[in-house]
């Protein structure tokens, strides 16, 4: 339970409004599924104090405080938010304007995906999905907050996933080059096939939609460890490759830009839709056991919410754009 509230004009101590940009920091593309999010509402009701300097924070929004983001603008955005009404405006506003230079610098760029995915040769941020053609002919999609590095040449067609999930077609090579994808602990290779790799945890999960994909795992050589074939699922971790129950979504779902369901938990497929959102996307678990199926379009999540008020006996409740909780209707 959230802490009684303060009055908008309460003064925020120094200390607790550097928490709150500190989280703000932490959370910045932070997909809604991420554990980050609901340690920041332990913090954020854990005293008043840390609520409203939140709040605060919120509301000054992303431009305004990335105008403060250069030399000396913490200190500048902590004077702001600890001020009454009036005063805090005034002082954002001087912010702002004396910190415009360091957002010309790209001090905004840097924050909007971490350094992994700035080297990467193909990535995508929160909710952003790419659909492109390789060298060889063959068709790479890459979800929502992911990162590849390619390697072909004359010897070999190498995709390494460094973050996140792709679906990838292979096509005909003339030089009869395998296709391969390295990942967490994973190697997977195919001559002809179309199949999803998502990393999860410590290992990567296979899907097979097409053709049989051979599995080593990384940094072995000889013979596949397994062979996957289309309809099956594979996880490889430290412990080896292991087939496991398919999931309750359509594993290239996302590709076609949809979440697919036979039928699923609400907070399960809320966590999923999470992945495409910024901020917080919480389930009440009053409700999180109502089980949905149909096909739901990425696109406009916003919009998507909406449908599962007029399907479930639920609502959504907006804080912020960053801040929904789907919650039972009282």
């Amino acid at each position: 339970m959230r802490a009684e509230p303060l009055a908008s004009e309460a003064v925020v101590p120094a200390a607790v409004v550097r928490q709150a940009i500190a989280w703000r920091v932490k959370l910045h593309g932070a997909s809604a599924g991420n554990p980050l999010w609901q340690a920041c509402e332990r913090w954020r009701s854990a005293h008043p104090h840390h609520d409203l300097a939140w709040c605060r924070l919120q509301a000054i929004g992303e431009e305004l405080a990335g105008g403060m983001a250069g030399p000396g603008g913490t200190r500048s955005m902590v004077a702001a938010l600890q001020a009454p009404t009036d005063m805090r405006r005034r002082r954002l506003l001087k912010g702002a304007a004396l910190g415009l230079g360091a957002v010309a610098c790209g001090w905004t760029a840097r924050e909007l995906m971490p350094w992994s995915a700035w080297t990467a040769d193909h990535a995508t941020a929160v909710g952003e999905r790419q659909d492109m053609q390789l060298a060889d002919g063959s068709r790479l999609q890459l979800d929502t907050r992911s990162a590849v590095n390619l390697r072909f040449d004359a010897a070999q067609r190498l995709v390494v996933l460094e973050r996140g999930a792709l679906c990838l077609t292979c096509a005909d090579d003339a030089l009869h080059r395998p296709l391969r994808v390295a990942s967490l602990g994973a190697l997977f290779e195919t001559q002809q096939g179309r199949f999803v790799v998502r990393q999860e945890g410590q290992g990567s999960v296979l899907e097979v939609t097409a053709g049989q994909i051979g599995i080593r795992r990384r940094g072995e050589a000889g013979a596949y460890a397994a062979l996957a074939g289309a309809g099956e699922r594979y996880r490889v971790d430290a412990a080896g490759p292991r087939l496991v129950p398919r999931a309750e979504i359509a594993a290239d779902g996302w590709a076609e830009g949809v979440i697919a369901t036979p039928g699923m938990r609400l907070d399960a497929f809320l966590a999923e839709l999470g992945r495409y959102r910024r901020g917080y996307l919480g389930c009440d678990p009053a409700v999180g056991a109502l089980r949905l199926s149909g096909v739901y379009r990425l696109d406009d999540t916003d919009k998507l919410l909406a449908v599962l008020t007029r399907t479930l006996p639920v609502k959504v409740v907006y804080r912020s754009p960053w801040w929904v909780r789907v919650q039972a209707v009282a």
